[in-house]
């Protein structure tokens, strides 16, 4: 059954990454004087980061799992950079400035946010396949067995719908998420449709819709006669649950990262609040 899934994924994939990104405007740079020396000697982590490591880079020992303590040696590197730089600002800010913003508020792990939408991400991800899985039960409005003619239609526009939901954060595997892979961590502007209206007749086809011959469906009808059987309609079925739990697996792995990384950005403000 895995390799169902692994072929949907693929396709998907490949769909995804033949897709060119949008590449945003470029705006002349602005020559903005610093609000405050604050602001000039505050380290720019957020603007000067590519980006952050996917679980898999965290492997040192490449044995596909991520050890407590290769994950803690990650942590402990981030946190401990963003301490030093935050003391290095904080030194940098005349006396008079100290009293006004401790070295507390120079203090950032700007990484503990972007695990958390990537957390997030995964898990919206997750639910929307359960939703089509949901909705790819119910298919069969006139309960022959079989989903054909207009409600094989349907359910490619269903199994469409989930695209944006299937988009690797790693688009270009090439082992880090960088700062436009991390919008596609939220599977935006998804919306699937509304098989009620369906179910109740008032949905038809187009007249002259055809399935292209590249439609994600067309992998689970096996014996090619335009429509699924109970068989394959469990394949394809099955293949989107397994598809929401890796997502949620993927999740928990780095929901463990987050957890260690927010323990230990608390232990060094603790530290830091008790600096001279």
């Amino acid at each position: 059954m895995r390799c169902y899934w692994t072929l949907l994924l693929t396709v998907v994939v490949g769909v995804c990454l033949a897709e060119e990104e949008p590449k945003p405007a470029e705006e002349p740079p602005k020559k903005e004087a610093p609000s405050s020396i604050v602001d000039k000697v505050k380290p720019d982590v957020e603007t000067a980061a590519t980006g952050i490591p996917s679980l898999k880079m965290l492997d040192a020992d490449k044995d596909t799992i991520i050890s407590p303590e290769e994950m803690g040696a990650y942590v402990n590197s981030i946190v401990q950079t963003h301490k030093e730089e935050a003391i290095v600002a904080f030194n940098g800010l005349p006396g008079a400035l100290r009293v006004d913003h401790p070295i507390t508020g120079l203090f950032q792990v700007p990484e503990i946010e972007k695990y958390q939408q990537i957390v997030d991400g995964l898990k919206e991800k997750s639910a929307i396949l359960l939703k089509v899985y949901e909705q790819l039960r119910q298919l069969d409005k006139n309960h022959d067995d079989f989903v054909a003619g207009d409600e094989f239609v349907y359910a490619e526009r269903l199994i469409d719908t989930i695209k944006p939901a299937l988009y690797p954060i790693d688009r270009n595997n090439n082992g880090i998420i960088g700062s436009y892979e991390l919008t596609m961590a939220m599977p935006l502007d998804v919306v699937l449709p509304n098989v009620k209206i369906f179910l109740a007749g008032k949905w038809v086809a187009p007249q002259g819709e055809t399935i292209p011959k590249d439609a994600l469906i067309l992998l689970y009808d096996t014996d090619k006669d335009n429509k699924l059987s109970i068989q394959e309609q469990n394949d394809l079925a099955m293949a989107v649950v397994r598809a929401s739990d890796t997502f949620l697996a993927e999740a928990k792995g780095y929901q463990d990262l987050l957890g260690l990384m927010t323990a230990r950005y608390k232990e060094v403000l603790t530290e830091l609040k008790g600096e001279k």
